[in-house]
């Protein structure tokens, strides 16, 4: 990215982009899911909306070539993810999980893999552009 050619606004997202520390101490604190944007950091709830409109983008751009394109939106799942953070933000993390009581139960990688196989399966064939939300109800409350 040029940022010389970025305007102020630019320049600060472009600015965050290019600064580790910045970016590490944003991670900390994005837990909670992005597609609602009031559970997640900025910069994971940017990158959920990106996704979602990338594959709408790429579901309408080649339709027509017999190509689909969906997204899974999982909800909490038993990963290790935890074992990757390294002193959270306690600010962070206290926005980050107000929500998370409301979470019915947290998924398995298995029940994640079992929507992907769908999305990709013949069954799915008139599924296109869509983003499946397999969180056990998170997102409904």
């Amino acid at each position: 990215a040029d940022r010389a050619r970025c305007g102020p606004t630019r320049q600060s997202a472009v600015d965050f982009f290019f600064d580790r520390k910045a970016r590490r101490r944003h991670r900390q604190h994005r837990f909670g899911g992005g597609l609602y944007g009031s559970r997640a950091g900025a910069a994971y709830t940017a990158s959920k909306h990106a996704v979602v409109g990338l594959t709408k983008n790429v579901a309408f751009q080649y339709a027509n070539k017999g190509i689909r394109c969906n997204g899974i939106a999982p909800g909490g799942v038993n990963t290790n993810i935890g074992t990757t953070m390294n002193a959270p933000d306690s600010f962070g993390m206290e926005r980050a999980m107000a929500a998370a009581s409301a979470n019915p139960r947290s998924g398995e990688p298995d029940e994640i893999a079992k929507v992907a196989l769908f999305l990709a399966s013949d069954d799915a064939s008139f599924v296109n552009g869509a983003i499946v939300v397999a969180d056990s109800g998170w997102t409904a409350y």
